[in-house]
């Protein structure tokens, strides 16, 4: 397992890589999302695209 932080909308995200099963909820601005602890975490955003920015960011920690 990995560690991995990324500073996004004012926040600092800590992440368990590798992540699976991401979720991008754009009505609320929320990334749900699981990661290598076996839970699922959400993270809220103020904007949608910060969201979608951190969704791609997930992405990359797939593997």
């Amino acid at each position: 397992m990995n560690v991995e932080e990324k500073e996004i909308d004012g926040q600092l995200v800590t992440v368990l890589a590798p992540v699976t099963d991401i979720k991008v909820i754009s009505k609320k601005c929320v990334v749900s999302y699981c990661d290598a602890s076996g839970d699922y975490q959400e993270q809220g955003f103020s904007k949608i695209s910060f969201a979608r920015s951190f969704s791609c960011w997930l992405s990359e920690q797939c593997n």
